[in-house]
Order: C-alpha cells, then sequence, then structure tokens
C-alpha cells in the first residue's frame, strides 16, 4: 500500500529528522558559498579599489555593504530553505544506505499489518553518523579564493588610501557651498519680508532661492562658481541705467534733506508731505526761499526721477506765483513720488547686493580652488585705473573689497578700498575740445559701487545702452555744468573716500568757475 501523501515521520525517527534537516542546512550554506563566494568577493574587492583610484565616498560602504548582504542573505536563505519530510528521508536513505527503510516509515503507519516491523527497521538508524552520511561539500580553493578577496577587500576598506585627503577635501567644499547656499536662503527671507507687498522685491527673493537650490545640486566648486556667475550676470543684466539714475537721484535727495531737513519727517517724503500741511503758515519771504530752494532740488533729480523733478519745479513755480494751493498739490504729487522712487531704488539697491555677494563667493569658492583658503575672496589686487589727479594730488587708488579699483592708480589705501588724492585741482582750460558720444551710443562705465549699505562693494558695473555711430566734439565749458551734475549724481551711488569726492567736486568747480 503506498498514500498518496507522506506522513510526519515516526516518533522514533523525530530525532534522526532534525539533526538531518540541520546538516542539510549547512550543507546549502557550503554549496553555496563555494559556488558563489569568490564572485561576491571579487565584486567587494573591486568596489573598494574604486575608492583608491576616485575621490569618491561611496565605494567604501558599497564594498562593506555587499559582504554584509551576502552574509545575511546566505544565513537567512538557510533557515528559509523549505526541507519537507520526504526531502529529508530520501538524503538520509541515500546517505545511509539503508534500502529506502526510512522513506518508508513515512508510508506506513503503526496499524498498517507490516507497519511495526517498518517502523523498527527504520528505528535502527535514527541514532546513526550524519557526519559521514551526509558529508559537507567544502571544496578548498574557492572557499580560499573568496577568503583571500574579502580579506584584500576588507584591507582596502579599513587602510589609509591617497584618497582620503581628497574626499576631506571634497567634504570641506561641500560644506562650503552648503554655507553660501544658507546665507543666500537668509538673504531672500530678509528682501521677502523687507518688502512683502512688492513683485519685485518677491521676485528677487524667488531667484536668490532658487540660487540657493542651485548650490546645494552643484557637483564641486566649478559647477558652483558657473551657477554663482550666472547668477550674478542675470541680476546685473536685470539693472540698466535708469535704475541707477533713480536710484542715484533718490539717495542724493535723501541725504541732502537729512543733512538739510525741509521739515519734519524722516524721509524725502515725509518731509514734502508735512511741508505741505505746513505751507500757509510760512511768509511771504519764506516761500520765496522754499521756492528757490525745490528748484535746486528739482534740478537734483532731473537726471533721475524726471516725475519728482517736475512735480518739484511746480511747486516753487507755484510758489512764486503766489498760487499756495497749487503749491500744495504739487508738493504732495513730489511727496508720491519720491516715495515710489525710493521703493524702486531700494529695489534696485538690494538687486546690486545680491549680485555683489554673489560674485563675492564666486570669489570665495575660487580663491579656495587656488588653493588659497577659505575666506580669501576679498580680492588683494592694486587697483588701476586712468584717471590722473593734478597738482598736488597724486593718482587714486588702493585695493576693493572684491578686487581692483578703476579710480586712479597708485597712492595709498582707505579702508573702503579706494585710494587717496592730493587736495590740488587744476582744471583744463574751457575751451578745451571733448568728445562726447551722440545721441543713442552706448557708454561702457566701470565703478567700485557700494551695492548694499553694508560694505560690500561690486566691482565692474555694466551699464549698456543702444549702439550708435560717431561723436560730437564741443568745448568743455559749454558742458562742464552737465558733467559736474553727472558727477554728483554719480557719487551719491558710488562708494568712494571722502578725499576723492572732494577732489572731484573742487575739479569741477574749477571748470564751472573757468
Amino acid at each position: 500500500m503506498t498514500p498518496t501523501e507522506l506522513s510526519d515521520p515516526p516518533a522514533e525517527l523525530v530525532g534522526l529528522f532534525s539533526r538531518a534537516r540541520r546538516r542539510l542546512r549547512t550543507i546549502w550554506v557550503a554549496a553555496t558559498s563555494s559556488a558563489f563566494g569568490p564572485w561576491i568577493a571579487l565584486a567587494a574587492l573591486l568596489v573598494a579599489l574604486i575608492g583608491w583610484v576616485r575621490p569618491w565616498g561611496w565605494p567604501e560602504p558599497v564594498a562593506l555593504a555587499i559582504l554584509a548582504v551576502a552574509v545575511v542573505m546566505l544565513l537567512a536563505g538557510a533557515l528559509l530553505l523549505r526541507l519537507p519530510s520526504a526531502v529529508v528521508a530520501r538524503a538520509l536513505d541515500r546517505g545511509l544506505d539503508s534500502d529506502d527503510a526510512i522513506i518508508s516509515a513515512l508510508q506506513f503507519s503503526p496499524s498498517d499489518p507490516f507497519g511495526p516491523r517498518v517502523h523498527a527497521r527504520a528505528a535502527s538508524f535514527a541514532h546513526a553518523d550524519l557526519d559521514d552520511a551526509l558529508p559537507l561539500p567544502w571544496k578548498p580553493k574557492p572557499l580560499a579564493i573568496a577568503a583571500a578577496l574579502i580579506a584584500g577587500a576588507l584591507v582596502l576598506v579599513f587602510m589609509g588610501n591617497p584618497q582620503d585627503s581628497v574626499r576631506a577635501q571634497l567634504a570641506a567644499d561641500q560644506e562650503a557651498i552648503e554655507e553660501l547656499a544658507d546665507e543666500f536662503e537668509e538673504r531672500a527671507a530678509e528682501v521677502r519680508a523687507d518688502d512683502p507687498s512688492s513683485p519685485e522685491a518677491q521676485a528677487l527673493a524667488d531667484e536668490l532661492e532658487a540660487l540657493a537650490e542651485s548650490l546645494r545640486d552643484a557637483d564641486g566648486l566649478d559647477e558652483a562658481i558657473d551657477e554663482l556667475d550666472e547668477s550674478q550676470d542675470e541680476l546685473l543684466r536685470q539693472i540698466d541705467a535708469d535704475d541707477l539714475a533713480q536710484r542715484a537721484a533718490s539717495q542724493g535727495l535723501e541725504r541732502t534733506l537729512d543733512a538739510n531737513p525741509l521739515a519734519a519727517g524722516a524721509s524725502a517724503a515725509e518731509q514734502l508731505e508735512a511741508l505741505s500741511d505746513a505751507l500757509n503758515e510760512l511768509s511771504a519771504e519764506e516761500q520765496e526761499a522754499l521756492a528757490e530752494r525745490l528748484e535746486q532740488l528739482a534740478a537734483t533729480q532731473v537726471a533721475g526721477d524726471e516725475e519728482s523733478a517736475e512735480a518739484l519745479a511746480e511747486a516753487a513755480e507755484a510758489l512764486r506765483n503766489g498760487d499756495a494751493s497749487a503749491a500744495q498739490a504739487a508738493l504732495a504729487a513730489a511727496s508720491a513720488s519720491t516715495a515710489e522712487a525710493a521703493a524702486a531704488a531700494a529695489n534696485t539697491a538690494q538687486a546690486q547686493a545680491a549680485a555683489a555677494a554673489a560674485g563675492q563667493a564666486a570669489d570665495q569658492l575660487g580663491d579656495r580652488q587656488a588653493g588659497e583658503g577659505e575666506g580669501q575672496g576679498q580680492g588683494e589686487g592694486q587697483g588701476q585705473g586712468e584717471g590722473q589727479g593734478a597738482g598736488n594730488g597724486g593718482n587714486g587708488g588702493g585695493t576693493s573689497a572684491t578686487g581692483t579699483n578703476p579710480s586712479g592708480q597708485g597712492g595709498p589705501a582707505d579702508v573702503d578700498g579706494t585710494g587717496t588724492q592730493g587736495e590740488g585741482v587744476q582744471a583744463p582750460p574751457p575751451d578745451t575740445p571733448v568728445l562726447i558720444p551722440r545721441d543713442g551710443e552706448s557708454d561702457t562705465s566701470n565703478a567700485n559701487v557700494d551695492v548694499s549699505g553694508d560694505g560690500i562693494s561690486e566691482t565692474d558695473q555694466r551699464v549698456t545702452g543702444n549702439t550708435g555711430s560717431g561723436t560730437a566734439e564741443v568745448p568743455l565749458g559749454s558742458i562742464s555744468n552737465d558733467f559736474a551734475d553727472r558727477a554728483t549724481e554719480a557719487l551719491d551711488g558710488t562708494n568712494i573716500s571722502s578725499s576723492e569726492a572732494t577732489n572731484v567736486e573742487n575739479y569741477f568747480n574749477a571748470l564751472t568757475q573757468g
């Protein structure tokens, strides 16, 4: 009688089957190790070797992971190996040469006619030695190769190699890049919080956040520097000559009224508004003096803020005509346009500051890359320029926070990166011919500009307009006043020493007097 299903082993064979299962699992481990061990060890060794020829951080932990995963999978496979009683019984019959006594014991129960005799025959093998019956299939050569390869991989992983210093430097570089990304994120948050209602400010904050994300994704210093340079160029492209002129005009008005206020108020717009409210309280003489002052202020705003200039001029004219109500309306309009110009100037200043920060960050990473050390991106080159001081003065020059100062050549450097000149100024004769661009011709200027108010300077600010052809030659005396106004506006937006500012002022005073 042959049942369709084999039953569990009889009680007298339970111990034998337990020992046989453990032995069979060990045999599976030995066979699998011999077959796959050398290949797994070779893979771990090759991965570890990568860490010796390339400055990557992943090869060593991956090599260890390959070995660890192989061991875990081998043990897990042995524990989960499915060994039914029939498989164990056939293995025992082959190993013990029992003429199928053990498999027969699974097929007959004690109640069968021949069951007790079959079980008794099988029980005679219950204490058999399985070491000889089920030998382990060790293959010394593959296992020796695997052991040697594993030992080599472990030596490569744990022994210091020439790439360790390179990896340490790369990690330090990545940390420096991460710090810069954090700084730009903080700057973006400040810009967003300073003027939450300004679309320009919010757009600038978005650009700074995108730059921070790009820095974090950068693969090394080269890519990070490229991202910073590209961001700086993009920010500078967004600032045109009109923006710079408006900022210079707005800052000049604010400084003028701060030094010599028209009325109570912290800003120019507040002073103009307060002046509008108190206009009726002024005497005729005071109104006349005020009209003259407003005309002077209007003249300083023509080049950068025409709307404010027109409003101030209208207010001055209304005061001279005795029309107080018209003057009040004009002053109110001037207050509004001045406030708008101040907000626009603030946006321009933030964009310039962001561009300067990007350039300075690129310099810092460039210095790291050149081996000069972190934090050396403050530019140490001596300033060179074409401006020559005359009289008792030397040539202006010095070092700026980001590189060269185009204001002059030679001379001791001031703290703010500019040089000093002598006090003597000799102007050329007023009939000296000067070449000036015709309408539409572009002008490219270089300036060392304080773009943030906190000492950050931007070198090589480029302003490009439409290009025309040809030049016009006119006497210097006929345009000296116009050039003096332009110089005054430019000085309001540049970061130069007081001695240089005085020298420029004296120069144009000499021109005007001539």
